[in-house]
């Protein structure tokens, strides 16, 4: 409870106006839309319909809207640099991020997540699909120091324990503000 509060405290302090606007369109759909659930209380089905289509729509207009909003005013770049195995069993990647958009970004986080290949014949199709959208490993990194505009910065993501014979791919994520 207390992370939830402490992610959601940060949010609060580090998104633009833009992100507020944003929420406030959704908040109004969403009453908008719930309307007609209201007028049709009398026939509960239809009211029923109404609102589940009223929740699906929003979550899903709100999860691709903030992902457009993230990409068209926070622009940025995330690239896998070099990738080594030291001291038996650390894995490190470093990871270069540069900042493409307008503003100036005072906060952002790496997330590093680990997927593991194996293509076994005799993987159950659940098995496969855990493989392909669960990641084995998973490491974020924050980064306090601002990056400016057109900025690039160097940083290193070391995973201890890792199995150096599993065959994997890297995926990188990232979150400015």
């Amino acid at each position: 409870m207390l992370e939830l509060k402490q992610s959601l405290l940060f949010y609060i302090k580090n998104l633009y106006t833009i992100d507020f606007v944003f929420a406030l369109l959704v908040l109004f759909i969403f009453v908008s839309l719930l309307l007609p659930a209201v007028i049709f209380h009398q026939r509960p089905i239809i009211a029923f319909l109404f609102i589940f289509f009223d929740i699906v729509f929003c979550c899903v207009f709100a999860y691709f809207g903030y992902k457009l909003i993230d990409d068209r005013v926070r622009t940025r770049t995330v690239e896998l640099v070099d990738e080594n195995f030291y001291g038996g069993s650390n894995f490190v990647i470093d990871v270069n991020i540069k900042n493409q958009s307008k503003y100036n970004f005072s906060h952002c986080k790496i997330i590093a997540k680990i997927y593991n290949t194996n293509s076994d014949a005799n993987l159950s199709t659940l098995e496969k699909y855990k493989q392909s959208y669960i990641p084995v490993r998973l490491k974020s990194k924050s980064i306090e120091k601002p990056l400016a505009k057109n900025e690039a910065q160097s940083h290193r993501i070391k995973f201890d324990n890792f199995n150096k014979d599993m065959n994997y791919s890297i995926k990188l994520e990232s979150e400015c503000f």
